[in-house]
């Protein structure tokens, strides 16, 4: 499952951009080549976070259906943490 290692990433970055905050929510937008299907990525999100903070926030995955790379998206083969939803 090649899920893991992106899935690691982006919820340590979810914790340094929001240290000591509980997140609620998390959205991703994933390129049209990346290889994951929003079911996949949302699976592994639930059970990863689940496993490192003892819950799951709710996930919002956003499927890019263009291959171009631009400043904003994912690029085809990327998955972007777009924005995360906080509770003190």
């Amino acid at each position: 499952m090649h899920e893991t290692g992106i899935v690691r990433d982006l919820l340590a970055r979810a914790e340094a951009e929001e240290p000591n905050r509980r997140i609620e929510a998390i959205r991703l937008r994933v390129g049209a080549l990346s290889g994951f299907t929003a079911e996949s990525l949302g699976s592994a999100v639930d059970r990863m976070a689940r496993h490192r903070w003892g819950y799951a926030p709710r996930v919002s995955i956003e499927m890019a259906g263009d291959l171009e790379m631009s400043d904003d998206g994912p690029g085809a083969l990327g998955v972007v943490l777009v924005s995360l939803t906080v509770r003190d």
